[in-house]
């Protein structure tokens, strides 16, 4: 089934941010697998984007700045109005809580300044679907400008109402205290209904073709909704309607990569397990890579195995960074996998010579069933992004019903 809570972390930071090299791979299979989206799963940072966008053009002011600002009072609204009871379907959307539970004064002024809001916003997630849409076109966000028929949706009901609310928030009037605009761009809702219509065309009607029709088959690909998007589900060879070969091939190959980057990541949390062991117990805190091939066989021989399994899955679809993950994963040596895989953690685990010790963040060791902390990736064994169109696509929907039953 679908979770909510389980498709974005609060990215406030990254301390632990144990990629082993794949970083780029990973996007590069989340892109092939729903283009021009990027990790959106809901509507509403596209609309605070826009109406950004526009105040700060209008006003000469940084985009950046009043899109953060506007986002950082729709937390607030809905920080405020949930009292902590969000219903696990939405409560992913919620950013800041700890930082603008400091905050009192809600004026433009204060929620624009520097660290009154978190550092790593999702505004920052829209760039991709901002182009990608064709919502806006330019570089940074800063920089961006929005479409004309952008720009003339703004200017009709509802969102004009939003936009003149919101520009009058940013030139300073109003007391500090909540604006009642404040709950109409809640994270906890969706979109109005103009917008919402626009953002459904963008993704099904409008852009480039082949974007256009792999957004189609998630779209359509309705027994998703009953399953996790791993690689148990693309493991056989011949398509599953109604995705393509290529696409299918994509799927196949970014899901079997994630599959082991999870399983090396359990290898290399044992050990993180094991050097926490020794602190504990007072003893030195390292140990050779000869020790941890000897401690750690099973799991590194269950990680080869998986290799071979997934190589079939993985190399048709000629992605660099993953194939010299994979070259890693079927080495022969078991220590030749450990000592690799430690150094492309390099974060929790760091290789000095043959010795494996704490890494920069060493002084955070966790045993090995420890979750993810607040602002840290959760890594699992899954094509989110293949959920999350379909979430955002069900909302569209449910905004566009709704208004039509008004």
């Amino acid at each position: 089934m679908i979770s909510w809570d389980a498709l974005t972390p609060d990215p406030d930071y990254r301390r632990r941010q144990q990629d082993l090299g794949l970083r780029r791979a990973v996007v590069s299979f989340n892109d092939r697998a729903v283009p021009g989206l990027g990790n959106l799963w809901f509507s509403m940072p596209v609309a605070w984007a826009l109406l950004g966008l526009k105040i700060a053009a209008d006003r000469n002011l940084n985009a950046v700045t009043v899109t953060n600002a506007i986002e950082a009072l729709a937390m607030k609204a809905a920080h405020s109005a949930s009292s902590g009871a969000v219903d696990k379907a939405v409560g992913s959307r919620l950013r800041g809580h700890r930082k603008l539970a400091l905050v009192d004064d809600l004026s433009y002024a204060s929620l624009s300044r520097r660290g009154a809001y978190v550092s790593q916003p999702l505004r920052q997630m829209l760039q991709q679907p901002l182009d990608g849409l064709a919502l806006a076109t330019g570089g940074r966000f800063a920089t961006l400008e929005l479409a004309s028929d952008v720009l003339t949706l703004l200017e009709g009901k509802p969102l004009k109402e939003l936009l003149d609310a919101l520009d009058a928030w940013v030139g300073g009037k109003g007391s500090g205290k909540k604006p009642p605009v404040a709950d109409s761009i809640s994270p906890l809702f969706s979109v109005p209904r103009p917008l919402a219509i626009k953002l459904r065309s963008r993704l099904f009607e409008e852009g480039r073709p082949e974007d256009l029709a792999r957004r189609r088959s998630v779209r359509d690909a309705d027994w998703l909704d009953e399953t996790r998007a791993d690689a148990r589900v693309f493991a056989e060879a011949t398509p599953r309607p109604p995705f393509d070969a290529e696409h299918w091939r994509d799927l196949r190959a970014g899901s079997a990569l994630l599959a082991l980057r999870h399983k090396a990541l359990l290898l290399l949390r044992d050990m993180e397990g094991a050097l926490l062991d020794a602190r504990q117990a007072g003893l030195p805190v390292r140990f050779t890579t000869k020790e941890a091939v000897a401690r750690f066989a099973a799991q590194i021989e269950d990680l080869g195995r998986d290799a071979v399994t997934m190589a079939p899955m993985i190399e048709p679809a000629g992605e660099t960074d993953s194939l010299a993950f994979l070259r890693l994963l079927l080495s022969a040596d078991p220590g030749t996998v450990v000592r690799g895989l430690v150094m492309r953690d390099g974060t929790v685990l760091r290789l000095d010579d043959d010795r494996i010790l704490p890494g920069p963040v060493g002084d955070d060791l966790r045993p090995p069933g420890a979750p993810p902390e607040e602002g840290e990736e959760d890594e699992q064994p899954d094509l989110r992004r293949l959920h999350a169109m379909r979430m955002l696509v069900a909302e569209l929907d449910a905004a566009i019903v709704a208004g039509d039953a008004a």
